[in-house]
């Protein structure tokens, strides 16, 4: 995900400032959101969560299909200025925190999705072999370079709506 503008040069018109989602590693990108939000990703990358970054809001957006679709949440009553959303460093949770200001105050809010999804996803079904695009993919480790390797290369189906177990990385 990245927020910017089509163009020769990155400039800062907020008018023309969008944001955009890769699904082939930058290859291609596609717009999801006009204006400038601030994003983070969840759940082995199965779950993105997004705001607006330029004016208060209320609202989050969340996807659990790679920006396929996008479902709005109000969080709060109140308008905040959100400064960030995170997770836990290694990607894997489906907790968030939305930081940001009102009124020259800070203001934390706790995002839990855990409890949205009952299904877990399962496989070999619900998984497709890696996109030959995104990188290369190996299932076991070669001579000739010992650092690629991945044990089970699988990429979930974006029609699934499903929560990722440790099981299954998203690569």
């Amino acid at each position: 995900m990245a927020t910017g503008n089509v163009g020769h040069h990155l400039h800062a018109r907020q008018d023309e400032t969008n944001t955009y989602f890769s699904r082939d590693a930058g290859r291609t990108w596609e717009e999801i959101r006009k204006g400038s939000y601030i994003y983070e990703f969840g759940d082995h990358g199965a779950l993105m969560v997004m705001a607006n970054n330029r004016e208060a809001t209320n609202r989050i957006l969340y996807s659990w299909n790679e920006g396929l679709n996008w479902t709005e949440f109000q969080f709060w009553e109140h308008h905040i200025e959100v400064e960030n959303i995170i997770t836990e460093p290694s990607g894997t949770s489906q907790v968030f925190i939305v930081y940001g200001r009102r009124n020259d105050k800070g203001v934390l809010m706790q995002l839990n999705f855990e409890t949205l999804h009952e299904r877990r996803c399962s496989g070999p079904d619900p998984y497709l072999n890696p996109n030959p695009l995104v990188g290369i993919f190996l299932s076991e480790p070669q001579p000739s370079c010992p650092l690629i390797f991945v044990s089970e290369p699988q990429l979930s189906c974006l029609h699934l709506i499903c929560a990722q177990t440790p099981y299954f990385h998203r690569i």
